[in-house]
């Protein structure tokens, strides 16, 4: 039963975290595309 718990506790931090990066890395290409086009209409 507590080893279950335990296990179950994990695997939420780790789709939590997952979720967190997966998030982050959208937005940092999110940024890049954007800094990409405005250099380019600079230009």
């Amino acid at each position: 039963m507590t080893t279950s718990l335990i296990n179950n506790f994990f695997i939420f931090i780790l789709v939590q975290t997952e979720h967190k990066m997966a998030y982050h890395a959208f937005f940092l290409h999110l940024l890049h595309f954007n800094i990409k086009l405005i250099s380019c209409y600079h230009k």
